[in-house]
């Protein structure tokens, strides 16, 4: 009756789905209890005088809109769809709102009917995306500011603004932080370099937003014990921060961008013996040289991705057979390797160099794994000029 949704890249469960017949017993079910109400312009009954969850599917001038939109004072849940976006200022009624989703509601001429969000005391979850209110920016990081029991923020911006650090710093008790800027906009630099995440963080991803200049200091198992997912970029980064990250017990998925290639740092780096004990999945980007893994180094790996591979360098590392010694072998999880090269910039490989670095690549994925359970690889080798 209930299926569970897997993710593509790590197999854990992300959601849950019914069956379509099954679907359409839980709507009667819940009509019949009064469990939801959905308004849609197709239904010609007048909905319950107690209104607790209510979507709003479609916006149309007749008695019965304008009855439930009046009768939402005990309302606990609205979704808000496009069609009926002009009947958001109509909320401002229902002050124990604890669900508010205005997703893909172009709201850009209407943000002054949002004015009521402030009296919403009770809200838990409160959907923006696709809104159109950027025009806004700064009041709106101020109202965040005031949000300090906030646990969950996913914001896209046009440019940095500075007061959004300032208001980074208020929310203590952030779990889920992701941010993004506009597609075409050039990433910041150092602006989070000041910023303190709080202990309970367990998700932050803000690569595609702005760079650590280096690795922060509060990354480390002794301030962030429950940390599983990270996705940051970080301008210049050392053996030991690699050492650091290793140590972080519970991470399962890692996102680690430098830019190694720009600033000319050609050291390669080493994951020891017992580092990322919970690490699952693990994407690394502009690395002049691939890691190395050391036998009981992420035992529980089972996705590598490395991009931007510099063809290059890897005569640096390469076995005494011809291949590219990078310890795959000790990798007992290890299910995928996808590997991107990097032929063009400073001593831009040949198509010959091309060529033996692939096979290099291919006879290491390849190689038998040292006192472990067989594994299956998958192994692609890209070419990627930048």
């Amino acid at each position: 009756m209930i299926q569970p949704v897997y993710g593509l890249v790590d197999s854990m469960i992300y959601a849950c789905r019914v069956h379509d017949m099954v679907l359409d017993l839980i709507r009667s079910l819940s009509s019949e209890e009064n469990f939801v109400t959905v308004l849609n312009g197709m239904d010609h009954t007048s909905p319950s005088n107690t209104i607790r969850r209510l979507s709003l599917q479609i916006c149309k001038e007749n008695h019965i809109m304008a009855q439930a939109t009046r009768r939402l004072q005990q309302a606990r849940s609205v979704i808000v769809f496009p069609a009926a976006a002009s009947l958001v200022s109509t909320l401002d009624s229902s002050r124990v709102l604890r669900v508010l989703d205005l997703e893909g509601c172009k709201l850009s001429q209407a943000v002054t009917s949002l004015k009521y969000l402030r009296n919403l005391h009770h809200l838990r979850y409160l959907g923006l995306h696709g809104t159109v209110i950027d025009g806004s920016t700064i009041n709106i990081i101020e109202d965040i500011c005031q949000l300090t029991e906030m646990r969950k923020l996913h914001i896209r911006l046009d440019k940095w603004n500075d007061k959004l650090l300032e208001c980074l710093c208020k929310l203590g008790k952030m779990e889920h932080l992701f941010m993004y800027v506009k597609s075409g906009v050039r990433r910041s630099i150092g602006v989070l370099d000041a910023w303190v995440a709080p202990r309970h963080l367990r998700v932050l991803r803000t690569q595609l937003s702005t760079w650590f200049s280096t690795l922060p200091a509060w990354l480390n198992p002794s301030l962030l014990t429950d940390l599983p997912w990270l996705c940051i970029a970080v301008k210049e980064l050392r053996q030991v921060d690699v050492t650091i990250l290793g140590r972080l017990p519970a991470m399962s998925w890692l996102e680690l961008e430098v830019d190694n290639v720009k600033l000319g740092i050609l050291q390669g780096f080493v994951v020891g013996a017992g580092s990322f004990p919970s690490l699952i999945r693990c994407h690394f980007s502009q690395f002049v040289r691939p890691l190395v893994f050391q036998q009981g180094a992420m035992p529980r790996l089972r996705y590598l991705v490395i991009d931007q591979f510099h063809v290059p360098d890897t005569r640096g590392i390469a076995s005494s057979d011809g291949g590219i010694d990078l310890g795959l072998g000790n990798l007992p999880s290890l299910q995928s390797v996808r590997v991107a090269l990097l032929q063009e910039g400073a001593g831009a490989a040949s198509d010959e160099d091309m060529r033996q670095a692939k096979a290099a690549l291919r006879h290491a994925a390849n190689a038998p794994q040292s006192s472990c359970a067989p594994n299956r690889y998958s192994k692609n080798g890209r070419r990627c000029a930048s």
